[in-house]
């Protein structure tokens, strides 16, 4: 059965949802039963009906290179030594990678105006 894409709905408290493609079917499982409660606008990188695609908007930013000023020297280094992905990378393309990241989903945030953005 095809989903339906999701519709804002201005009246609900706003759960911004970060996910991988292959939990957003869960992520929008989860959103199903509280459907009448919030409004959940979801997140993935991939194509996925019912959630946004987020690849594009990262590889701008990756491409431009710029720092996110919200991040600390200290703070970057405490992401990249928790995150597994990161802490293996070349560490210039990690700190790329964590700041293309910070910025994507400071512009999503920006966006939404969530009331909730769970974290797992």
């Amino acid at each position: 059965m095809r989903r339906k894409a999701a519709v804002a709905r201005p009246d609900l408290p706003v759960v911004l949802v970060f996910g991988r493609a292959h939990i957003s079917q869960r992520s929008q499982d989860n959103a199903c039963a509280l459907n009448n409660e919030f409004d959940y606008r979801i997140v993935c990188e991939g194509r996925k009906l019912g959630t946004e695609d987020s690849r594009a908007r990262l590889c701008c930013h990756w491409g431009d290179q710029a720092e996110s000023s919200g991040l600390s020297q200290a703070q970057n280094e405490d992401v990249i030594r928790r995150c597994r992905l990161l802490r293996n990378m070349h560490s210039s393309d990690a700190l790329r990678m964590l700041h293309s990241m910070a910025r994507m989903l400071h512009e999503y945030i920006e966006a939404n105006q969530p009331d909730l953005v769970p974290s797992h």
